[in-house]
């Protein structure tokens, strides 16, 4: 997959977070709900506990990123997983081969989004569920603006989207990009 793709995901998903984490919302209600969920006791046993970046460790439920990406943890990892080093090595490429600090983490990959609704013809879609993954996270040192042309149009208050931390996602054993994803 082409870096401009990539980059197109990313700002289509922090132009998403943004806009549904955003006061003016209609969704903010259901963000305020996630959040009174992620504070519960129950969090993190009965499904994922939702948060707004990549952490370095999976709780037993997982975790739902920034309302877009959802990560589990893996019963075991799959026959002839890449390592950790390799996994990093094959997602710089991805991340127009800066070199930031990267930290790599095994999980169960699930974009929500991409699971077809009932009825549709198989062969049709592509769902991106539970496939055993390497999230490779590079951090910036300082915030990035991934918003896209001068309008600022895929800001919903036309401001600039400030990301850090840029995630590839990259299948367990063949090390294929599967998608990209910015975090603040």
């Amino acid at each position: 997959m082409s870096t401009h793709r990539w980059i197109a995901i990313g700002v289509l998903l922090a132009a998403g977070a943004a806009y549904f984490s955003s006061p003016w919302s209609p969704f903010a209600a259901s963000a305020r709900a996630g959040r009174d969920f992620a504070s519960s006791a129950r969090a993190g046993r009965d499904g994922p506990l939702p948060v707004t970046q990549v952490p370095t460790a999976l709780s037993s439920g997982g975790v739902y990123v920034n309302n877009q990406v959802v990560l589990e943890p893996l019963r075991a990892p799959p026959s002839g997983a890449m390592t950790r080093s390799a996994a990093i090595r094959a997602a710089r490429p991805h991340a127009n081969t800066h070199h930031f600090a990267a930290k790599a983490l095994e999980a169960s990959v699930t974009l929500p989004g991409s699971i077809p609704p009932p009825g549709t013809p198989s062969g049709s879609w592509s769902p991106i569920s539970h496939v055993p993954a390497w999230v490779v996270t590079f951090t910036s040192p300082t915030p990035v603006d991934v918003s896209v042309g001068n309008g600022r149009a895929n800001a919903p208050s036309g401001a600039a989207l400030l990301v850090t931390h840029y995630s590839v996602v990259l299948n367990a054993t063949t090390g294929k990009f599967v998608l990209g994803f910015f975090t603040p």
